[in-house]
């Protein structure tokens, strides 16, 4: 089943990652990205980030296997007709969820499946990793990643063509986000092999 979700991911942050972990359950994730136009158009505001920067960083999850950008749409609750397809599910958050989005689900004969507040609780482990390749050297980059941003995707995908990557990632002891939430986000990019947390020393790799 293809599972669809629409927003406009501005500023990406770790519930929006773990609100598409937990879209990803229920099969391949297409990011419906909505442009700068329609986002200025819905919010009155121009977004934080423009299109392709954010397209950028979705595409760079794990969790998502692709993104379109919309210009239009009819409303905020509904979607573009030609991704709608049989069998599709519409994965919408608890906050997003209206009645007019289940009408328009209903109406389209596609699942309408909201995930609740609750279920985005924690950071649960991350989809497993790909596999090292023993033929590789092993990259490790550290870092606090405190606010991560497409810099940081642009800089794993760069030291990732050196050999496997490793991100050594920063405690809570001197970095204002929790370690938990910074180790699920950098986890989810692809061109990551495996994140840890480095506290006295640096992880040792065999």
């Amino acid at each position: 089943m293809n599972v669809i979700v629409s927003g406009a991911f501005d500023d990406i942050k770790s519930p929006d990652v773990r609100f598409l972990q937990e879209a990803s359950k229920h099969g391949p994730v297409t990011v419906l990205l909505w442009t700068d136009s329609l986002f200025q158009k819905i919010n009155g505001r121009a977004p934080k980030f423009p299109q392709q920067e954010r397209k950028y960083f979705i595409e760079n999850l794990r969790y998502v296997t692709e993104v379109h950008l919309i210009n239009q749409l009819d409303s905020i609750n509904t979607l573009p007709p030609e991704f709608l397809a049989s069998g599709s599910i519409w994965v919408v958050r608890e906050t997003e969820h209206h009645p007019e989005k289940e009408r328009f689900a209903i109406s389209h004969k596609i699942t309408y499946l909201v995930i609740p507040t609750s279920q985005l609780a924690g950071f649960p482990n991350p989809i497993p990793s790909p596999q090292p390749n023993p033929t590789r050297k092993k990259v490790i980059v550290t870092g606090c990643y405190d606010w991560l941003h497409s810099g940081h995707i642009r800089f794993f995908e760069e030291a990732s063509t050196y050999g496997d990557l490793y991100v050594g990632i920063g405690s809570d002891e001197n970095i204002k986000d929790p370690e938990r939430a910074r180790s699920s986000n950098v986890s989810t990019g692809r061109a990551i092999i495996h994140g840890r947390f480095c506290k006295t020393r640096l992880p040792r790799f065999h």
